[in-house]
């Protein structure tokens, strides 16, 4: 209805004047709620507190906080791998020499020699020969000299442990005849307790001190005259 009227009013030239509806400055809005936003003073995040003597990140952004005697990351793993790998630990190898002297009637000789010996050296053969002449009522003998050096080959990859070389010795001490004379200490180290022999003192001994001969031929009379 009052549209109408209005333009029938319109028609007969008389202006026709509207209230429009009121609506807020959006603008003036605007500004009011920046205002209240720039009044408002948000609380201060709070901030962890730092023991002393350590720093944050921002502060020194190219170190890490590290704790006294705590190894690193890296070493760690270095450490951790290197105490999986099971260590090699060198075997100790023994050194000796030594020289058989085996006799047709019976009588087996065994002496230390030297390291940088050859073979049986001459005055430890010319020794032997007497004692084994001594006890075969003047026959003529017969011997054969064999000697073992160990270790037997210069070669880290090939065992030549201590029970390696009992072993072998063993071996050896097998073929002697069945009376076995060990001179010094290192063959008396390798021969069996059950296996029937006497042991006497260092070949060297008796050079040294040529009494000591007498204690020594009473010892293999007692020996191999059984």
């Amino acid at each position: 209805m009052l549209s109408l009227k209005n333009q029938y009013l319109r028609e007969m030239g008389v202006d026709v004047w509207r209230l429009r509806p009121h609506f807020p400055d959006s603008s003036a809005s605007l500004h009011s709620e920046a205002q209240q936003d720039l009044s408002i003073d948000p609380a201060p995040k709070s901030r962890p507190e730092l023991s002393p003597g350590l720093t944050t990140k921002a502060q020194h952004p190219t170190q890490s906080i590290e704790r006294p005697g705590a190894p690193t990351v890296k070493a760690a793993a270095v450490a951790s791998v290197q105490s999986g790998v099971p260590k090699t630990v060198a075997t100790p190898v023994p050194e000796f020499h030594l020289c058989f002297a085996t006799y047709n009637n019976g009588l087996s000789l065994v002496f230390s020699a030297p390291l940088s010996a050859p073979a049986l050296p001459e005055r430890y053969r010319r020794f032997a020969d007497d004692i084994a002449l001594a006890f075969s009522s003047g026959a003529r003998m017969e011997s054969q000299v064999t000697s073992l050096r160990w270790p037997m080959v210069q070669a880290s990859h090939i065992a030549q442990s201590e029970e390696d070389a009992r072993l072998i010795v063993g071996k050896r001490i097998e073929m002697c005849a069945d009376k076995l004379v060990l001179f010094g200490q290192a063959p008396s180290h390798y021969v069996a307790d059950t296996r029937p022999c006497i042991k006497v003192e260092e070949i060297e001994l008796y050079f040294e001190e040529p009494l000591r001969k007498r204690d020594l031929w009473l010892a293999l009379r007692s020996f191999l005259d059984d």
